[in-house]
């Protein structure tokens, strides 16, 4: 029996991790139902924002009758004393809750472009909650920032590491796929698993497409920006990269053109993630020295904000 589902995106405001889950139908009661699951992995929440829609109106007065005639002790007891905020937007006001709004379009225009590979497929319910748990990973690895470790190679540091709380946060992203485990019946398991590794693959790669444009500042010429320096901690664009591995990178020369603009440069990276899924920069590792044009790299921590001092 075939039954249309809704995806439910809840975005962190202070770290920016999301979080992706599936509502049955489009009503109060799978609403809560969906809060109550985030509330099960994240922990307590204390304030919640979104649009004014009818359901979710709903689920917020739903909440507070549940606390009526609750005496203190049974609200200490349930961990809601605070009590549960719910702030709706204005109407035809998405800006106002532009934190989310902007992930619900990437995570969304995303999903849609991955129709080719799906295409007449219809997940199961419980392959459809393995691909939102997969894609939740992918974009809570996005780099935020950068460990304060000096003494090792620059290592991103990402929701997932808010989140996890562990310095090891990547997953293995396979490959899954062997060439003595393939199986002809497009209805065995192991095929239905490689097809959700597929859509998730698919998802990585429209993903860093999609995403990495955004990094940039769009400055038409008009504005002088800051020339890359030596010793900047930048993310590269890697098209040859893992699923969910933003490879991260120190310039080490420069190459200012006649006008002393800064187009390209030769950046130090280390190898690629090995295939079982570490990150860990162990000693000896040979770095590699790459050539590549600007464009290909986003700054996260100019060279004098980490301590390098190196010059422009």
């Amino acid at each position: 029996m075939r039954k249309k589902v809704w995806g439910v995106l809840f975005v962190c405001t202070t770290t920016r991790a999301v979080y992706l889950d599936v509502a049955e139908d489009y009503g109060t009661e799978s609403i809560l139902h969906c809060i109550r699951r985030l509330m099960a992995d994240r922990g307590e929440v204390r304030c919640i924002i979104s649009d004014p829609g009818t359901q979710l109106k709903g689920a917020s007065r739903e909440l507070q009758e549940y606390r009526e005639g609750w005496s203190e002790s049974e609200l200490v007891r349930f961990g809601a004393l605070n009590g549960l905020d719910w702030e709706f937007t204005m109407p035809a006001s998405p800006h106002q809750n532009g934190v989310t709004e902007i992930m619900v379009k990437l995570v969304k225009g995303v999903m849609s472009a991955l129709t080719e590979a799906i295409g007449t497929t219809v997940l199961f319910l419980n392959e459809l909650f393995t691909v939102l748990k997969e894609v939740g990973n992918i974009v809570n690895e996005r780099p935020i920032g950068l460990k304060p470790n000096l003494q090792t190679d620059p290592q991103f540091l990402s929701p997932n590491s808010l989140l996890l709380g562990r310095c090891s946060d990547r997953v293995n992203s396979g490959p899954f796929q062997r060439k003595n485990m393939f199986l002809t019946s497009p209805d065995s398991d192991r095929t239905r698993f490689l097809l959700v590794q597929k859509i998730t693959s698919q998802f990585w790669q429209v993903w860093t497409r999609t995403y990495f444009p955004t990094l940039l500042r769009r400055q038409k010429w008009h504005f002088k920006e800051r020339n890359l320096c030596v010793g900047d901690v930048c993310v590269l664009k890697d098209p040859n990269a893992l699923r969910g591995e933003w490879r991260l990178c120190r310039v080490k020369e420069i190459y200012p053109d006649s006008n002393m603009l800064v187009r390209n440069v030769s950046v130090t990276v280390p190898p690629p993630a090995l295939l079982d899924g570490s990150c860990e920069y162990k000693k000896g590792v040979v770095m590699n020295d790459l050539k590549r044009h600007v464009s290909n790299l986003i700054v996260i921590v100019p060279s004098k904000e980490y301590g390098h001092g190196g010059e422009c």
